[in-house]
């Protein structure tokens, strides 16, 4: 054909929308390799202004160090935390970052998702109501298995400037919350897959913070995929 054919064959194949259409099967499929899935999914819990900053750090790391895109869940929403964690834990990975205010109370926000998970449970099969398991129930108690399949790991936040009356203070001893919670989820059956993270805001996050976080990403990584 000559150039004003070639020309009006070309303006035959152009959409409505003005973009060149291509012809036989569509869009040129793409050569690279997909994007490995991972296994599981991340949730990020969170409750009050400390652990919020935090959370936001942990889901923008777990984008850039390990390819995961990770739920931020404000434990406000009680329902929605509890559910993310006893709903579907096979399938769960949960980073919890948990203030402890004065008094050894979790921050106003969190403190009924808080409550809820560390609440005593009734076992259907001895009819006892306890807060630890019983062996004579093994498996079926729901102390060994409220949690089962879950990966966690905790961040704890605490201010030993809350502390007043001891005389040496240290992260460990203004951190109850995230310490009861690290116990609790273990105890119920899911597994920690790194160590607890303590903070203290009198010395500044990042002191305990960014090492943890170092040490974290690998770990993860394998926590993601099985």
């Amino acid at each position: 054909r000559g150039c004003a054919g070639v020309r009006a064959g070309a303006l035959a194949r152009r959409g409505a929308g003005g973009g060149e259409r291509l012809l036989r099967g569509g869009p040129r499929a793409s050569k690279r390799p997909p994007r490995a899935m991972a296994a599981r999914s991340l949730v990020v819990l969170y409750g009050g202004e400390a652990s919020e900053e935090v959370a936001k750090q942990l889901a923008a790391g777990a984008a850039a160090k390990c390819s995961c895109t990770a739920a931020l869940m404000a434990m406000d929403e009680h329902k929605k935390c509890v559910e993310a964690l006893e709903g579907a834990p096979g399938s769960t990975v949960a980073l919890l970052v948990l203030e402890t205010h004065e008094n050894n109370a979790p921050a106003p926000q969190a403190e009924r998702c808080v409550s809820q998970l560390l609440k005593a449970r009734r076992c259907d099969y001895c009819s006892t109501r306890t807060s630890r398991p019983n062996p004579q129930c093994g498996t079926k108690c729901p102390y060994v298995s409220a949690f089962a399949g879950l990966k966690f790991a905790v961040v704890a936040i605490g201010d030993t400037n809350l502390l007043l009356d001891r005389q040496t203070t240290t992260a460990k001893d203004c951190n109850r919350v995230g310490q009861q919670m690290d116990g609790q989820l273990a105890k119920c059956g899911a597994t920690r897959f790194v160590s607890r993270c303590e903070c203290n805001e009198a010395e500044g996050l990042e002191e305990a913070l960014e090492p943890w976080m170092d040490k974290l990403w690998s770990p993860l990584k394998e926590a993601l995929a099985v």
